[in-house]
């Protein structure tokens, strides 16, 4: 390595013209990639502190849940239905019987969780 500071040690040298590299080839990365001396102004905008982002695997978990329990209320209410008719024949009785245990069976699932 060659230097013309005599006073100095070549490893404090050498570490500054390291960190000068570094710089050297960021600024020659950002030229490239991300048109550095292209920008026309180097000012700030301010941002609002609240700016609010929703997460997009978070937006597709909750409308799945609203998709559930939107059928369960429908299931839930069908179920209601049935049981609050006034008395049918007993072929009616027996078709309603086997309606209302398919929607006690699916609310009865879906409320497990």
């Amino acid at each position: 390595m060659l230097a013309t500071d005599y006073r100095r040690v070549l490893d404090g040298v050498a570490g500054g013209l390291f960190a000068r590299w570094c710089q050297e080839n960021f600024f020659q990365y950002m030229g490239r990639h991300y048109g550095l001396d292209k920008l026309v102004e180097y000012g700030t905008e301010p941002l609002p502190e609240t700016t609010t982002v929703v997460n997009p695997a978070w937006r597709r978990l909750d409308q799945a849940v609203r998709r559930e329990r939107a059928q369960l209320q429908r299931s839930r209410a069908q179920f209601g239905a049935l049981s609050h008719r006034p008395q049918p024949s007993r072929r009616r009785s027996r078709a309603m019987n086997n309606s209302r245990a398919g929607c006690w069976s699916r609310w009865a699932s879906s409320s497990d969780g």
